[in-house]
């Protein structure tokens, strides 16, 4: 029998301070990509995403917590929210779209933005989060991950859709996770352990394995088809090593998926 591959996903990470040398050899090699606009989160998006094209990971996403100055920048609050400056997000969309026309643009959730969730105001910054998010599809990013520790149903009513879905990272607890689930079939999980009793109160389509082991996929795969079994990457600093570069991660995610 052949082997099986699943299929890839990037969450996008958390990147290093690269070195000025580094950035240099970029600037002089990649200048398709850096005639104009092109800050240091610009070279980590960059980045990000040739590494992941160079793994072979099928569905791109580049950006992470890192780049919550854009939101910051492009969100005013005053009485409530208000989208005042997204020329930034507005290069990263166009740099993201011109080094793959099928990439995710990972960014904070607005709960990390603005903590208290129960209020007109919060409603107000989804809002704009959503009108923030449509002007950059329209520049062409394909689509939009959410990053969040922590989900509630209004997070999840208000921002889960067909082209916007929430990944939670490996500090979020078994209740987000059950709270995602009421509206959105896929879900990565740090966890295996957890699958089965997910599966026996939600209806999931896909499940991406985060970081998994062989026992892992040996855990899933008993309990699901193995086309819906995905391997994701986020590449967090909690699990990095010292000085592994961005090639390194991705390459390990996408052997990863081989079983």
């Amino acid at each position: 029998m052949p082997q099986y591959i699943h299929k890839t996903i990037a969450y996008g990470g958390e990147p290093d301070t690269p070195d000025i040398s580094a950035i240099s050899t970029f600037l002089r090699e990649k200048k398709e990509y850096t005639t104009r606009c092109f800050d240091l989160i610009s070279y980590q998006l960059a980045t990000q995403i040739l590494a992941e094209k160079e793994a072979g990971i099928e569905v791109l996403g580049s950006g992470g917590l890192f780049v919550k100055p854009r939101l910051d920048e492009a969100l005013h609050y005053d009485e409530e929210w208000h989208l005042v400056d997204p020329i930034w997000c507005m290069h990263d969309a166009e740099l993201i779209f011109q080094l793959s026309k099928y990439s995710n643009y990972c960014i904070p959730a607005p709960n990390i933005l603005s903590p208290e969730t129960d209020d007109d105001s919060f409603d107000s910054l989804c809002e704009q989060y959503r009108a923030l998010m449509r002007e950059m599809r329209d520049v062409g990013v394909q689509g939009h991950v959410l990053i969040a520790t922590h989900v509630d149903e209004i997070i999840c009513e208000e921002l889960t859709g067909r082209r916007i879905s929430l990944f939670l990272t490996r500090d979020s607890k078994k209740e987000d996770i059950e709270c995602l689930l009421e509206y959105q079939r896929t879900i990565a999980l740090y966890d295996s352990s957890m699958l089965e009793s997910l599966l026996d109160q939600y209806s999931i389509a896909t499940v991406v394995l985060m970081d998994p082991t062989i026992r892992d996929l040996e855990i899933a795969t008993d309990l699901m088809d193995r086309e819906k079994i995905w391997i994701g990457g986020y590449n967090d600093r909690e699990k990095k090593d010292e000085n592994r570069p961005e090639q390194a991660f991705w390459n390990e995610v996408a052997k990863r998926a081989k079983g």
